[in-house]
């Protein structure tokens, strides 16, 4: 698979009773971060993720979504509207080392995202 699937966000109005959920349901390994939890995984087979309460601006007040890493948000963002795709965060920076991201639907109202190290 070009593209794998690399991270997965989990958010709802109360992030600190997901996380412990989550926690206690899989036995996940998940530390607090400023503005949310951190999954991270117990061996390589597992991904990293994050648990965080919604915000203003979240796509929704309760939502998963996966995250795929891209070379380029810009064209990657084109091609997702271009297929029926509607962009509901627009590419937006995280910070210099962590890069940008951006969140869509797909056209069944799925929700994703798509990561590129690099600025946008």
């Amino acid at each position: 698979m070009s593209h794998p699937v690399t991270n997965f966000e989990i958010a709802g109005k109360n992030g600190a009773e997901l996380s412990t959920f989550y926690s206690n349901v899989f036995d996940w390994n998940i530390q607090n971060y400023p503005g949310g939890f951190y999954c991270i995984p117990d061996n390589e087979n597992g991904i990293q993720g994050n648990i965080q309460p919604t915000r203003n601006g979240s796509p929704s007040s309760n939502y998963v979504a996966i995250f795929v890493p891209v070379e380029s948000l810009k064209e990657s963002t084109k091609i997702v509207q271009k297929l029926g795709g509607k962009v509901v965060v627009p590419p937006t920076l995280i910070s210099e080392e962590m890069g940008s991201y951006m969140m869509f639907s797909d056209p069944s109202g799925n929700l994703l995202g798509l990561y590129e190290i690099n600025n946008i």
